[in-house]
C-alpha cells in the first residue's frame, strides 16, 4: 500500500452485519502492494505524530518538559497501539519484525516533519520534535518499541 494514513482507511460492515467492523485500505493516488513494515510503521508513526502535535511546545529546546500536558497522551493511546500491533502480528504469518516496523515509523515521522516544514523559513518546534523522535527511534528501535509504545515482538 505504501501510504497508510487514517484518511486512507474506510470502515465497512461485514455481511450480513450493519456494524462497521472491517477496515479497507484505499490508496487514492496509487494502487499496488507495498512494504508491510512501512504500512504498519506508518500507523504507529501516526499515533506518535498525533501525540507530539498535541503537545504545546513553548521552548523548542526542551519539548519533553511539557509531555504531561499533551492533549493526547501517549500512555492513553498505548492500548490501541498494542491492540493494532497484536492483531496485525497474530493475523499475518509474514509479519515484519517489530524493529523494522519501528524504523519505518521513524521514516514516516521524518516525512511528516518535512511536510510540516514546507514553505516555512525555519523548522517549527513540532517538526523539530518529530525529527528528534525519529532519530531516537532509529537509534534504538527495540527500546522504542517497548519503552515508548509498550510493544513486544
Amino acid at each position: 500500500h505504501g501510504d497508510l494514513r487514517w484518511d486512507n482507511c474506510l470502515a465497512v460492515a461485514a455481511p450480513p452485519s450493519r456494524r462497521r467492523t472491517r477496515l479497507l485500505l484505499v490508496d487514492w493516488e496509487h494502487s499496488g502492494q507495498g512494504d508491510a513494515a512501512f504500512d504498519v510503521g506508518t500507523i504507529l508513526g501516526e499515533y506518535l505524530r498525533v501525540w507530539v502535535i498535541s503537545i504545546t511546545i513553548l521552548e523548542p529546546t526542551d519539548p519533553a518538559r511539557l509531555l504531561s500536558l499533551a492533549k493526547y497522551p501517549l500512555r492513553r493511546m498505548q492500548p490501541a497501539v498494542n491492540a493494532f500491533w497484536t492483531a496485525y502480528r497474530d493475523g499475518n504469518p509474514r509479519c515484519p519484525p517489530l524493529g523494522r516496523v519501528i524504523e519505518m515509523a521513524a521514516i514516516h515521522l521524518v516525512q511528516t516533519a518535512v511536510e510540516y516544514a514546507r514553505g516555512l523559513s525555519s523548522v517549527s518546534a513540532h517538526a523539530g520534535t518529530l525529527l528528534q523522535l525519529a532519530d531516537n527511534l532509529l537509534r534504538t528501535p527495540e527500546d522504542a518499541a517497548s519503552g515508548l509504545l509498550g510493544l513486544r515482538e
